[in-house]
Formats: C-alpha cells, sequence, structure tokens
C-alpha cells in the first residue's frame, strides 16, 4: 500500500465531499445510516478551509482516504465555536484559555480501515499547531447526538486529552445536536504521544510545512 499525507489543494474540495457522503453513521438509537457528520459543510465551505486553513489529506494508491482540517488561534476565535462558548457547559474554568494560544481541529474525517493514517494525520495537524505556530492547547468538539461521531476519540485518548465541556447547537435540516468538547495541552501531548507504539512511525513520516 502507497499512502502519504500531504496538504489539500483546492481540486481535493470535490474528494472531501466524496468521503463526507460516504461516511457510515451510527445513531444514538444504534441504527445506521450514511449521508456525513460533517455538518454544515458543501463545496464551497471545503474550497474556503484548503485556502485559508491548514488542511491535510490522506492519500493511498492516489486515492484520498481521509483529511482533517485545523484552524489557528485567529480562526478560533473568529469561529462559531469560540462565539458561542458562553453557551456551554464547561467542566474545566474556560477562563484559563482566554489569553492563551489556542487551536482548533475542526475536523476530522476517513473511510474505515485506515487507522494508522488517521493518527499519523493528526499528529501532523498538531505539528503544525504545535510546534511551527507554538500554540498551546488545541480544542476540539465530537458530536454526540443524534449521531455519534467517533473518528478523533482514539487519537484524543492517546494523547490524554481532557473532556472539558458540552454545547448545544442546531443545524438547518438536521435540527438539535449535542457535541462534547476535549482540549488537549501542548506539553502533555507530547508526552503522551512519546509512549504511543505509533511515535516512531508518525515522526518519521512528519510533512513540511
Amino acid at each position: 500500500m502507497n499512502s502519504k499525507i500531504r496538504k489539500a489543494t483546492l481540486a481535493d474540495a470535490a474528494d472531501l465531499i466524496k468521503i463526507k457522503n460516504l461516511l457510515p453513521l451510527t445513531k444514538t438509537d444504534g441504527t445506521k445510516t450514511t449521508g456525513g457528520f460533517l455538518l454544515g459543510t458543501n463545496l464551497e465551505t471545503y474550497q474556503k478551509y484548503i485556502t485559508e486553513s491548514l488542511c491535510l489529506v490522506a492519500v493511498v494508491n492516489n486515492n484520498i482516504v481521509g483529511f482533517g482540517i485545523a484552524f489557528d488561534d485567529a480562526q478560533l476565535r473568529s469561529s462559531d465555536m469560540w462565539f458561542r462558548k458562553n453557551e456551554a457547559t464547561w467542566f474545566v474554568d474556560v477562563q484559563t484559555y482566554e489569553n492563551s494560544k489556542n487551536c482548533y481541529i475542526e475536523q476530522l474525517a476517513f473511510l474505515p480501515g485506515y487507522k494508522r493514517l488517521v493518527i499519523q494525520l493528526a499528529y501532523n495537524l498538531a505539528q503544525w499547531c504545535f510546534v511551527h505556530l507554538q500554540h498551546q492547547y488545541m480544542f476540539t468538539t465530537t458530536v454526540r447526538e443524534p449521531i455519534l461521531n467517533l473518528a478523533a476519540i482514539p487519537f484524543i485518548q492517546i494523547v490524554n486529552g481532557l473532556h472539558a465541556g458540552n454545547i448545544n447547537e442546531v443545524y438547518p435540516i438536521i435540527g438539535r445536536i449535542n457535541s462534547d468538547i476535549y482540549i488537549m495541552e501542548k506539553v502533555v501531548f507530547f508526552e503522551q504521544a512519546k509512549k504511543s507504539a505509533l511515535y516512531n512511525y508518525v515522526q518519521n513520516n512528519l510533512i513540511t510545512f
């Protein structure tokens, strides 16, 4: 299997939509469906992410099988998530992070069967945020209801991410959703990552920013 992680190009946007629409979903009632848990995204959204954010794709035998998107501090602070943070239920003192340099994993999506590449791509996103841009904390959210999105959970667990809060949101067509908020700290992230069996693998497969 010939695989690699690279930065996305505008030509990749259509493939990101295809992946979104192929993803299997497990609803909270246990039933499964398809159609993508990446809410509120379309072709124009992905083109914007590719142009303005860090968007990485995982390629296997010349086919894109997954992707991840990260916001820097400025993009996070102008995002809906940060704007609505006072509406969330926090398990930590969120004021702690007001004056920190923070980043945000906006999306992490893969077709089934590529666990190692998920970790590799996510680690490259973190390398960009924590090392290249010197952010202190990384935020992300995962949907709990009405569909259960577990794509990022293995990565969050490996680096000892903190379950920091929960937030209710409303999206067109889908309606109410509920999401968990996680925070990963730079120092803890790298301490935990070094304990992972995949650490040497991802270290040897970092991309250049």
